[in-house]
């Protein structure tokens, strides 16, 4: 079973792995969650994917299973455009060395869940370190909260910290330090 994961900009992403990243967020926030977002010729993209974003995608035995998107947030968000009453008073301040993660999206793979949450997360460390990144801020389910935590990962919500109804499922916004990943060795 060979995972990898890799990150990039959008500019330089191949055309044929951006249609698959944008099939996958189809499946999982239109199909999968029934949440109301754009969908065009069984595809899932919106105003953030522009050349700004970065993504990291998970790849088993070289298929694409896992994504997320990554946006500095000096430009606008989902967090600051769409989910502002997420950050639950809290101010949102735009800064250089953060960075939001959003769209996070996999196949259904059960087998492979934990590990690819793990490469995910190491991943995660190394863009930050190579980006200078202070912090990433992201909005999810509380389900996948849980799972971030069984990982040791710490965590901070944004303002009081109670959760959101979003599309039915309960969310939260999300403040994660690098240096609170766990290392994998």
């Amino acid at each position: 079973m060979f995972i990898k994961a890799e990150y990039f900009k959008n500019t330089s992403c191949d055309e044929k792995d951006l249609e698959k990243i944008y099939r996958i967020r189809k499946d999982v926030f239109f199909d999968r969650l029934g949440w109301d977002v754009l969908c065009s010729g069984g595809l899932e993209f919106d105003a953030f994917d522009n050349a700004d974003c970065d993504y990291l995608v998970v790849r088993h035995q070289d298929t694409l299973i896992c994504t997320c998107r990554l946006i500095p947030t000096t430009r606008p968000t989902m967090l600051s455009e769409v989910f502002p009453g997420l950050l639950r008073g809290e101010d949102y301040l735009p800064d250089p060395a953060v960075i939001e993660i959003s769209r996070l999206a996999a196949t259904a793979c059960p087998s492979l869940r934990g590990g690819v949450m793990s490469l995910i997360l190491q991943e995660l460390r190394r863009y930050a370190s190579d980006h200078r990144v202070s912090a990433f801020v992201f909005v999810t389910t509380t389900a996948i909260e849980r799972l971030l935590r069984r990982h040791g990962v710490r965590l901070q919500r944004f303002g009081d910290g109670r959760t959101t109804l979003v599309g039915g499922v309960r969310s939260v916004a999300l403040r994660l330090h690098p240096a609170d990943i766990p290392q994998v060795n």
